[in-house]
């Protein structure tokens, strides 16, 4: 039992590092999230910059209240930013992304795991809270290419309620449910979340 040894993860090494790899992940997820700043407009790239802003924040402030170091290291924040901006909908109210980075950050992150501990995806672990305590402001799909006041907190139903739809998935249970085309499918001129709405672009950045 002596002759034993005790090693620690990772057992696999590979010459490119953590911080290449999330790299990497930023250039997949571009292709996506660009082609949702063109359907969604400006409001979706403030989405963006703001989930970007409170995911560095709240990186930074809880690496200090833990002492954990090595702030930027890898650019995992970033990457977790942009997943989370790219599973909003145009229509969210911009209230509800610090409290995403927040949960992911502070808590997913944070408070239930070590950081670079993580047992739980940070950003999805969010999207399934908010969507649990929000339900309606984080379903608030609008028609593609509908033009959003960008800094506008939260919408006004005067607002939305022209240019509101539902996404494929919510419609596959609406009794008058028309099927989008197949072309819309593929390049991603629907409703739907900011990044996930062009399967040809979402399987680019997989290439």
């Amino acid at each position: 039992m002596e002759q034993l040894k005790k090693n620690v993860a990772p057992f696999m090494r590979h010459e490119n590092s953590l911080r290449s790899m999330m790299l990497d992940m930023c250039i997949a997820l571009s292709p996506a999230l660009i082609w949702g700043f063109y359907v969604f407009g400006a409001r979706s790239i403030v989405i963006t910059l703001l989930s970007i802003f409170f995911f560095i924040g709240f990186e930074i402030l809880f690496r200090f209240v833990f002492k954990t170091g090595l702030l930027f290291q890898d650019h995992s924040e970033i990457v977790s930013a942009l997943i989370f901006a790219m599973l909003l909908p145009a229509g969210t109210p911009l209230w509800i992304i610090p409290i995403g980075a927040l949960l992911a950050t502070g808590f997913a992150k944070g408070l239930l795991s070590a950081f670079g501990k993580c047992f739980l995806n940070p950003t999805l672990f969010a999207k399934a809270v908010l969507l649990l305590i929000f339900p309606k402001q984080m379903n608030l799909f609008t028609q593609p290419f509908a033009k959003l006041p960008p800094f506008q907190i939260s919408l006004s139903k005067e607002t939305l309620e022209p240019i509101l739809t539902q996404n494929p998935l919510a419609a596959l249970k609406s009794e008058n449910f028309v099927p989008p085309s197949f072309s819309d499918l593929i390049t991603g001129s629907l409703a739907g979340n900011i990044g996930e709405v062009s399967a040809l672009l979402l399987l680019a950045g997989f290439l």
